[in-house]
C-alpha cells in the first residue's frame, strides 16, 4: 500500500466557468520535489490531487504548489501553501499532536477454578488433550475441565459446509517441538483426502476490539496454518482442522487419525470419526452476506507498475477466493478515496473494471455493491472527496456518466449487475455540515434510477432517503424494514459490534446466522473485513485515544492470502445455520404441498424463531454453555431435516 497525500481544492468560478483544464501539483521538502501529481478537470472548479508520499515522512515544512493549465498550454491560474510535518495527518480540522500516547496490555480475567488434576499417568505421558468449543477462546493459562478430556474427536457434517474440529494441549512438561498430521478420512463408500483438510495453530495476537482507551489484549484468535501432512510446530497449545465437505461427498461414517508427536513426550494417536449426512446445504436465495466496504481494488488508480498491479491484483482475487469460501454472496467494492483522470481527462476507472472481472471470476452471481461517494463529493467531512466540495450540477452529471460506463461496461463483459452506493450514511448527524449530506441523497438515488440503475443507501430513514433500491441500516428498525418491503425494496443490515465492539465469536455466529433470519433480514454485512485503509497503526495498536473501531481485522493480510481468525469462520458456521434452516423450510413447504401433516416442523421453526438467542458480546465473559446452544440447537436441525425427508420419500 502506498502512502499518499490528499490535496484538496478549488478555482474562482471566473476561470473555471465553461473551461477544461489540467491541474498540475508538485509537493517539495527541503528544496527537493518529493512528488508531482495530476488531474483533468471540465468545467469543474472543484478537485483533488494525490501525491505519492514516501514510507518515512520527514519533518519539516512542506510546499504545495498548484497551476491549472488550458487546453492550449496557457496557465490560467496559480497557487501555493506551506505546510507543517505535523499538519500531514489523515482527517479534517485540528491536527492531532505528533506525539504517539502509550498503549498498555490489558490483563485477561482469569479462569473460574475447576480444571481437571493431572494424574501420574497423565504427567508421564506429558500432557492432556481437551476439546473446547470452537466459539471458546482457549488461553495460554486455560485448564481442561474433566468433561473436556478427550480420547477422540466426532463430529456431524453436512454436505456442500464445513466442519470444524479442535484440540487443545495442556501440557504437563515443556513438550520441544511438536509434529503434527492428520490422515485421510475413510468411509467404505468414499474418501476425503488430507490434502482437503486445512490445519492451523491457534496464536495470540494483540487485539484492541472492545478494550478500555489505551489498551490491547492478547486474544487466541489467529489461526496461522501448518501443513496437514506433517508440520513441525515449537509452540501450538490448540489445533483448528477444517474440512471442507463437498456436495458430491458420498454419505457415510468417515474415520481416520491426527498424529501428534512431541519432542520430550509420548506420541499420540487420536482416532476421528465424521458422520456425513444426506443434506446438502445452499445458498439462501433471498439473503446476502458482504463486508461493507473492502478496499482491494482502490489503489489500482495509483502510480504502480505493471508488475507491482499484477500482484495487488492476485492478493485481491485471495481475497475474493476467501469470501466466497466464508459464505459470502456478493461484495460492496470502495472506489479510490479522489477522483483520479487518464491522460484522456476521463474518470479512471481501473479499480471497479478489474473489480469487477476478478467478481466475476471468483464465481459471484449476484448483483455487487459498488461504494463511489468520493468521486461525487459526497463522502463525509473528514474524509477527501468530501462534501465540502460537492457541486450539484457538476457532480450530478459525474454521477450520470458513472452509472452509465460501469453498468454499461458489466453489461457488455457478463459481469455481475452493478448496485451504485452513492453517499455513505448521510443521515448521521455528526458526519453532516448543515445537513447538507441528507438533504442531496433523494437527488442522488433519483438521478441513478433515471440513469436505470438500482441505488444502495446506508443510512436509517428509507423515505427520507430517497427510497433506495436497497437501504442498509446500522440497526434494526422493524418499521422501517416492514416500509421498504412494501415497497419492493431491500432491507440489509451493518453490524458493526461484530468486529468494532464484541470479540466473541458466539455474538458473530448469532448475527449472521439466527438474527438475520429471525428478523427477515435480506442482507447483513459488517466494515469491514480488514483495517488497512483507514488503519491508526499496527493490530492491536491503533487505540490510543480509544477509537477501537479502527482496529479491525477478521482475517490478518499476509503475502500468500489471508490468515484466518476464529471469528470469520464463526461467521461462517452462523450463515451455514441459516442455511440449514433454510433446508428445513423447504422440506415444510413440500410437506404442505403434498397435503401432508407438517405441524411438528412448524411448531420446532417457529420456537426456533421467537427464542431470546442473543449471545454476550465480550469474550472474556462468556459462558461454554452458550456456545453448546448453538451446537445443540445445529444438531437438532440436522436431526428435523432428516426426519422430513425420510416422510417425503
Amino acid at each position: 500500500m502506498k502512502k499518499v497525500l490528499y490535496v484538496a481544492f478549488s478555482m474562482g468560478s471566473r476561470n473555471a466557468a465553461g473551461r477544461s483544464f489540467r491541474i498540475q501539483g508538485r509537493l517539495v521538502h527541503d528544496g527537493s520535489v518529493l512528488s508531482e501529481s495530476a488531474v483533468f478537470l471540465h468545467s469543474e472548479r472543484t478537485g483533488n490531487l494525490v501525491f505519492d508520499l514516501p514510507y518515512e515522512i520527514p519533518d519539516g515544512p512542506y510546499v504545495i504548489s498548484m497551476q491549472a493549465v488550458d487546453e492550449h498550454g496557457n496557465v490560467i491560474g496559480r497557487g501555493s501553501q506551506t505546510v507543517e510535518r505535523s499538519t500531514l495527518w489523515s482527517g479534517a480540522g485540528v491536527p492531532p499532536e505528533p506525539t504517539l500516547e502509550s498503549i498498555e496490555e490489558s490483563p485477561l480475567p482469569r479462569e473460574e477454578a475447576g480444571g481437571v488434576l493431572l494424574t501420574g499417568a497423565d504427567k508421564d505421558h506429558g500432557y492432556v488433550l481437551f476439546a473446547r468449543s470452537p466459539l471458546i477462546y482457549v488461553y495460554p493459562d486455560s485448564k481442561p475441565k474433566r468433561d473436556e478430556v478427550i480420547r477422540s474427536l466426532s463430529a456431524q457434517a453436512v454436505r456442500n459446509a464445513t466442519v470444524t474440529l479442535s484440540v487443545a494441549i495442556y501440557p504437563a512438561r515443556t513438550l520441544g517441538n511438536l509434529r503434527i498430521s492428520v490422515s485421510d478420512l475413510k468411509s467404505k463408500d468414499g474418501i476425503l483426502p488430507s490434502d482437503q483438510i486445512r490445519m492451523a495453530c491457534v496464536d495470540s495476537v494483540p487485539d484492541a476490539t472492545g478494550a478500555p482507551k489505551g489498551t490491547f489484549r492478547y486474544i487466541p484468535e489467529l489461526l496461522r496454518p501448518i501443513s496437514p501432512k506433517g508440520s513441525i510446530q515449537p509452540d501450538c497449545r490448540r489445533l483448528w482442522i477444517t474440512i471442507k465437505v463437498g456436495r458430491e461427498v458420498v454419505p457415510g461414517e468417515y474415520s481416520g487419525k491426527l498424529t501428534l508427536v512431541p519432542e520430550r513426550a509420548a506420541s499420540t494417536e487420536l482416532p476421528i470419526t465424521l458422520t456425513i449426512t444426506s443434506i446438502v446445504l445452499e445458498d439462501v436465495p433471498s439473503v446476502d452476506y458482504c463486508m461493507l466496504m473492502t478496499y482491494e481494488f482502490t489503489e489500482l488508480t495509483m502510480p504502480w507498475s505493471e508488475e507491482e498491479k499484477l500482484r495487488i491484483r492476485a492478493a485481491a482475487a485471495a481475497v475474493l477466493r476467501d469470501y466466497k469460501n466464508h459464505g459470502m454472496t456478493t461484495l460492496c467494492l470502495h472506489s479510490p478515496f479522489v477522483l483520479m483522470t487518464g491522460r484522456d481527462g476521463m474518470p479512471a476507472l481501473d479499480d471497479i473494471f478489474d473489480g469487477l472481472r476478478a467478481v466475476r471470476d471468483a464465481g459471484f452471481k449476484r448483483p455487487i455493491v459498488w461504494y463511489m461517494g468520493h468521486l461525487v463529493q459526497t463522502s463525509k467531512p473528514r474524509h477527501p472527496g468530501n462534501i465540502r466540495g460537492f457541486d450539484e450540477n457538476t457532480h450530478l452529471e459525474r454521477l450520470r456518466y458513472l452509472v452509465k460506463t460501469v453498468s454499461e461496461h458489466a453489461r457488455a463483459h457478463g459481469y455481475p449487475e452493478v448496485i451504485f452506493l452513492p453517499i455513505d450514511e448521510p443521515d448521521d448527524a455528526n458526519q453532516d455540515i448543515e445537513g447538507r449530506r441528507r438533504s442531496i441523497t433523494p437527488l442522488l438515488v433519483k438521478t441513478i434510477k433515471e440513469s436505470g440503475a438500482r441505488s444502495m443507501v446506508t443510512g436509517e430513514r428509507y423515505d427520507q432517503l430517497g427510497r433506495p433500491d436497497y437501504l442498509v441500516s446500522s440497526r434494526l428498525d422493524r418499521r422501517e424494514r416492514d416500509r421498504a418491503h412494501a415497497d419492493g425494496a431491500r432491507y440489509w443490515v451493518y453490524e458493526n459490534k461484530v468486529t468494532m465492539q464484541c470479540t466473541s465469536p458466539v455474538f458473530a455466529r448469532y448475527q449472521y446466522g439466527y438474527f438475520a433470519w429471525q428478523n427477515d433480514l435480506d442482507g447483513l454485512s459488517s466494515w469491514t473485513f480488514q483495517n488497512t485503509q483507514n488503519a491508526a497503526g499496527p493490530p492491536g495498536q491503533a487505540n490510543p485515544s480509544g477509537r477501537s473501531g479502527l482496529d479491525v481485522y477478521l482475517t490478518y493480510p499476509a503475502p500468500h492470502g489471508p490468515v484466518s481468525t476464529i471469528k470469520w469462520e464463526a461467521i461462517r458456521e452462523g450463515i451455514e445455520d441459516y442455511k440449514l434452516v433454510y433446508q428445513l423450510v423447504k422440506r415444510v413447504n413440500r410437506m404442505k404441498a403434498k397435503g401432508m401433516d407438517a405441524r411438528e416442523y412448524q411448531a420446532f421453526l417457529h420456537g426456533l424463531k421467537t427464542e431470546q438467542l442473543e449471545p454476550c458480546c465480550d469474550a472474556t465473559l462468556c459462558k461454554a454453555r452458550e456456545a453448546r446452544a448453538f451446537e445443540q440447537r445445529r444438531d437438532a436441525l440436522i436431526a428435523m431435516i432428516l426426519r422430513a425427508e425420510e416422510g417425503l420419500r
